[in-house]
């Protein structure tokens, strides 16, 4: 079979994750990742045992596919060049600084022949998949994306850098031409415009009023869709949908002639959903996929934005030694009582190679075939007291490691939400650090920060819109 040659240029925060799906894979092959940045290009290359390179132009005429994920003023040329030399390309957003800019590039790939895609995936947000069997003629749109001020995204507008999520999303529901826009918006901190409003009125009717500022104080991500006899709630953040829809009049005087629906995609649900995507390629490939090779894969990131959870300290010398290799150790039962295999360069690995591995050490420990290697040299320790029947627990540091994260079961709990006791997918956590070298408000951000990606593993790709 005949694999897709592809590349990814930049591999910043957002190009990794670009550059790692491909080399999963397995009809492509990962032929080379290009940044201007040697120590970027390096450590990428590395992991994913590919070509690191300084120029893309390198590469014209010996790719099929590419991934640009370089700032917003470099995409017009890198496309254009990729496109000209035969290449299929997936621009992150926005496509382009200008108009002008994004229409030459429509009309080359036509000519072309080629595909031009931009990496809007905010329309794929379980909310809004959730909404669409609901939606029938919308007439009434608001939007609302608002995020605290951060240096990265200011190379362009607050349009281009959040609102463009909603009108993709606004252009995609309502399905008709747009008419007319009245806009308005104004630089604060920034010398781009930093807040925005936008009155979009389409051919049929429907009139959307979409509004953006990355200066405020909260971040929040919100549209309401009012049609004639329904109004739709979606918590694009949170992951939650209210339908609210009109129904015969009641017979008992005062009562409100609707329904009221709820649905909330919280993190059980979009663990669960993870996880049940890949099964198919799992099973097809005779690897048992469970939620700990997920969790390991989301707990990476965690530990690189945190590097010193994958430390030691050598008491000798009173120094702290941080680790450049993520060796991870599995609590497993084994009839010599708790072993601990370790995982090695799980950073490296593809998801389902985690759980390839992982399943090898786990039977390996069941059958006392596990060699001193295969039990020693972990950087940070996962324990999963749920295989053991339990919900949580206080772990104990594996020295000389200095910290230790413990899972519990995930099981549907009673909670309140919104006045009302419902069933939610619930995952207790527990960490144990060194306080020596981590603090609580450390430690804090540190559960925070992997809780978040747990409860949206989506946004490995979706970069934080």
């Amino acid at each position: 079979m005949h694999k897709i040659r592809a590349a990814v240029i930049g591999v910043g925060y957002l190009g990794r994750f670009h550059a790692q799906k491909y080399a999963q894979a397995a009809g492509c092959e990962l032929v080379a990742v290009v940044d201007p940045r040697a120590a970027a290009r390096e450590q990428v290359a590395g992991e994913l045992a590919t070509r690191g390179l300084e120029d893309y132009r390198e590469l014209l005429g010996t790719v099929d596919a590419v991934s640009i994920v370089t700032p917003t003023p470099t995409h017009f040329a890198i496309a254009r060049d990729f496109l000209r030399a035969g290449a299929h390309v997936l621009v992150e957003k926005p496509i382009t600084e200008t108009e002008a800019e994004a229409r030459e590039l429509i009309a080359l790939a036509a000519a072309e022949q080629r595909l031009l895609q931009v990496g809007h995936l905010e329309r794929f947000n379980s909310a809004i998949l959730a909404a669409e069997p609901h939606l029938r003629s919308p007439r009434f749109i608001e939007c609302h994306r608002l995020a605290p001020y951060r240096e990265r995204g200011t190379d362009v507008n607050v349009v281009l850098d959040l609102m463009i999520h909603d009108i993709d999303i606004v252009q995609t529901i309502v399905g008709a031409p747009l008419v007319s826009i009245d806009a308005v918006g104004t630089p604060v901190f920034s010398e781009e415009i930093d807040i925005a409003n936008a009155r979009l009125r389409f051919a049929n009717g429907c009139v959307a009023n979409a509004t953006a500022s990355r200066v405020s104080l909260k971040t929040e991500r919100k549209m309401r869709i009012f049609e004639d006899d329904a109004y739709l709630s979606l918590d694009l953040q949170q992951k939650i949908l209210t339908l609210i829809r009109k129904r015969p009049a009641s017979e008992v005087p005062g009562a409100l002639p609707v329904t009221i629906e709820e649905q909330s995609l919280e993190a059980g649900d979009a663990l669960k959903a993870l996880r049940q995507a890949l099964l198919p390629v799992a099973e097809k490939r005779g690897i048992r996929l469970t939620y700990i090779p997920v969790l390991i894969k989301l707990l990476l990131p965690v530990l690189k934005e945190f590097p010193i959870f994958n430390a030691s300290l050598d008491e000798e010398r009173r120094e702290i030694i941080y680790k450049h290799s993520y060796h991870i150790g599995v609590a497993t039962a084994s009839p010599e009582g708790l072993l601990v295999p370790v995982l090695r360069n799980a950073d490296r690995l593809t998801l389902l190679e985690i759980a390839s591995n992982l399943e090898q050490l786990i039977e390996g420990a069941k059958k006392r075939t596990l060699s001193l290697p295969e039990l020693s040299g972990s950087t940070f320790t996962l324990n999963n007291v749920g295989s053991f029947g339990g919900s949580s627990g206080t772990p104990i540091i594996n020295y000389p490691e200095v910290a230790i994260l413990a899972v519990g079961r995930l099981q549907d709990k009673a909670v309140v939400q919104h006045g009302s006791i419902i069933a939610r997918p619930i995952m207790p956590l527990a960490l144990s650090f060194d306080h020596r070298l981590i603090d609580g408000d450390m430690a804090g951000a540190f559960l925070a920060r992997f809780k978040e990606l747990v409860e949206n593993p989506g946004q490995l790709m979706l970069d934080m819109v």
